[in-house]
């Protein structure tokens, strides 16, 4: 009895192990299971990590050009600033020259505005001059002419007187 009691307690105890064995076989099966899904999960990330990395150094890249670009892109505002200003400075000295010459327009359409006046006044006075001349001219012929005729008369008159001084003296 003692034996089959012991035969039934390691038999019990053989049928616990056995349970136990079976639990355990199926909990390492779901371990594996679980495993393998997290091998999968690790999988998926290291790629979600590659293409993360992938995109980093693809948007680092871009990040490097758009700095590059944006340099450049100062430089030419710069350049284009410099450019304006010494175009404003250029209109600036044009327009104070285009001003100056208007002055000086300005005064020599004065200039040429009083000279006009002026041989306007000289020419009127040249006509008067030469109306005074022409008119003095003619008095000048006339007087001579009247003067040629006196002479004429003197003459005659001295010859007269001459001639009754010769019969005086006849």
């Amino acid at each position: 009895m003692q034996l089959e009691a012991r035969v039934k307690a390691l038999s019990g105890r053989v049928e616990e192990e056995e349970e136990i064995n079976s639990e355990l076989t199926a909990r390492g099966q779901k371990l594996e299971d679980e495993c393998s899904e997290l091998k999968k999960e690790i999988y998926d990330l290291e790629t979600i990590l590659a293409k993360s990395e992938k995109e980093k150094c693809a948007a680092e890249h871009k990040v490097r050009i758009l700095t590059e670009e944006v340099h450049s892109l100062n430089e030419e505002v710069s350049k284009l600033t410099r450019t304006v200003k010494a175009a404003q400075e250029a209109q600036q000295q044009t327009q104070e020259h285009l001003h100056i010459e208007e002055e000086k327009l300005s005064n020599m359409s004065k200039a040429s505005l009083k000279l006009g006046q002026q041989v306007d006044a000289l020419e009127g006075a040249l006509e008067r001059e030469k109306k005074a001349r022409m008119k003095c001219e003619r008095e000048k012929l006339k007087l001579e002419g009247e003067l040629k005729m006196n002479q004429e008369g003197a003459e005659n008159l001295e010859s007269s007187r001459w001639q009754l001084a010769e019969q005086l003296r006849k």
